[in-house]
């Protein structure tokens, strides 16, 4: 039960984040299309062509897997990475017959991605490389999720082999076993592991079978 409440709080946690991300967007950039139009854009000048231009690369990807709240997610998601200056590189495929529920769909993500991220926070040595790559793709009836990021501080685990939480002194992480649990009922199995300074996890989730 503690486990749920504290996934239904972080999910509103970040719709908050995400509508006032939207508003802070919008007030943004209604004050670059004032600019621009001082900018005279009609004379093609090279300096209001180089403002344009660093507006439209400032602005978050745009994502369409058929899944509204995932895309919501995952724009606020690569707003978070390049804000904090991670490289977040996709390759997504359609989700519109995916065998979770949407909540469960972005609780998964939530949880890998805000990993990810946290695990970033640090940013480790001098030139240290940040990055998040994520792959999605379903292959014949299965669901395949990979996460992998560099990890800049020690991964613990209790005896039993789960991870502890890097925020509390002794509790379990409640993403990775919010993940789990999800994937177990869905009956797909998922993996996580630390190897050469990179974090990976690994999920597999079957179709139902009329997919």
């Amino acid at each position: 039960q503690q486990l749920v409440q504290s996934n239904m709080e972080e999910r509103v946690r970040e719709m908050d984040e995400f509508y006032g991300m939207v508003s802070s967007l919008r007030h943004d950039i209604n004050q670059q299309i004032s600019i621009a139009k001082m900018l005279d854009i009609k004379s093609g000048s090279a300096e209001s062509i180089a403002f344009l231009q660093e507006l439209h690369d400032d602005l978050p990807s745009v994502f369409d897997t058929g899944i509204p709240a995932f895309d919501a997610l995952m724009f606020l998601k690569s707003y978070e990475c390049r804000k904090a200056g991670i490289p977040l590189e996709c390759q997504l495929c359609d989700l519109h017959d995916h065998p979770l529920s949407v909540t469960e769909l972005t609780s998964v993500f939530s949880n890998l991605l805000n990993n990810a991220l946290e695990a970033q926070k640090t940013g480790g040595p001098d030139g240290a490389e940040k990055y998040i790559h994520l792959i999605i793709k379903r292959t014949r009836n299965v669901l395949f999720i990979e996460c992998i990021n560099p990890l800049f501080s020690v991964v613990q685990k209790d005896d039993s082999g789960r991870f502890l939480s890097t925020k509390t002194e002794g509790r379990h992480g409640y993403g990775i076993e919010s993940i789990k649990s999800i994937v177990e009922r869905a009956g797909g199995e998922c993996t996580f592991t630390v190897r050469e300074g990179r974090f990976a996890a690994e999920i597999f989730i079957p179709y139902g079978a009329d997919h």
